[in-house]
């Protein structure tokens, strides 16, 4: 599958799931991507016509889901080893967490010499972004989905709601569309995007502005904050209000599935677990609130070269 100039999509997998890292790691990528097949119909039609050519580690949208140095440089280790190249999701960073931070990527960049490789940080935060830049030279900073900026929103769809085609001008910009944006992203050595392809399209081809991005399937990020919903909801009552609470990973075992109406907005539907939902309106999972991408069917992965984007990124499992 070619995108704009003749150059090929190709395919990475965001791989959440430490047991699948695990079998890559004992295993090797064949049987792990024996297993994804599998697992998702959709990936296994994507690895036929797609080049399978990076893993991403980390994560994306909280901290307590980034895997302490020992495990994250074991798994990387493993990537690299089995040809594939690397990048390294990081979420937004509070002061307290910065310098463990600061040790990872530190780790990551010993790697990245040892194996003569150049590997992508993805960052999520402004300060982090600095810190790559002033402190890991070796690493390559892309702009992350939080930071990069697009309307999407599912309680809003063309089919349905009438106000919404009168807008498509504005609600199809993203950041990128301003120049002076991309020039200040190439004067802090960005040259790649990490973002989603809404429900209303994009007016934009990234390559004709000078920009590598990389779209994300099958889930679209809409928003995430400080405060983890998931976690207030598995707390007593007497913790369900408090903003900083012992993280006991219950995003690990169970999502939310959320449903909208127009008079209340989004409503949950109890903790079924959106993997077991087809079409969710939009689910909750820790402290991110994700919707299933239109993109991610078949119809939709076939239009993904007309905005130039040259990585398909998808999320192998439970989403984050």
């Amino acid at each position: 599958m070619k995108g704009t100039a003749g150059k090929k999509l190709n395919l990475a997998l965001n791989v959440t799931d430490h047991r699948m890292l695990d079998l890559l790691r004992r295993r090797g990528l064949r049987v792990l991507v024996a297993a994804l097949r599998h697992q998702d119909a959709d990936l296994s039609r994507l690895l036929d016509s797609l080049k399978l050519e990076r893993v991403y580690l980390g994560a994306e949208f909280c901290w307590h889901r980034m895997p302490g140095a020992r495990t994250l440089l074991k798994y990387a280790d493993a990537v690299i080893d089995n040809g594939l190249a690397l990048a390294f999701q990081t979420p937004v960073v509070y002061m307290e967490s910065f310098g463990l931070m600061e040790k990872l990527l530190a780790g990551i960049e010993r790697l990245a010499r040892r194996k003569g490789k150049k590997i992508e940080v993805v960052v999520n935060d402004w300060g982090l972004l600095w810190l790559v830049r002033e402190r890991f030279g070796r690493l390559e900073p892309v702009l992350g989905r939080v930071l990069f900026k697009i309307k999407k929103d599912p309680r809003f769809v063309l089919s349905r709601d009438k106000n919404f085609s009168k807008v498509l001008g504005s609600v199809r910009r993203s950041s990128a569309s301003a120049s002076i944006y991309r020039k200040f992203l190439s004067s802090w050595g960005i040259r790649r995007v990490e973002c989603d392809l809404p429900e209303q399209g994009l007016n934009m081809d990234f390559r004709k502005a000078g920009l590598e991005a990389s779209v994300h399937l099958p889930y679209t990020y809409v928003t995430s904050g400080r405060r983890c919903l998931a976690s207030a909801m598995a707390a007593p009552l007497w913790e369900k209000g408090l903003l900083v609470r012992d993280c006991r990973q219950e995003c690990r075992t169970q999502g939310y599935v959320m449903s909208c109406t127009r008079s209340s907005g989004y409503l949950f539907r109890g903790d079924e677990g959106f993997s077991r939902i087809k079409r969710p309106e939009a689910f909750l999972v820790g402290k991110a609130v994700l919707t299933r991408s239109a993109a991610a069917d078949p119809a939709g992965v076939s239009t993904l070269s007309r905005y130039g984007f040259s990585r398909v990124v998808w999320t192998a499992g439970a989403a984050h």
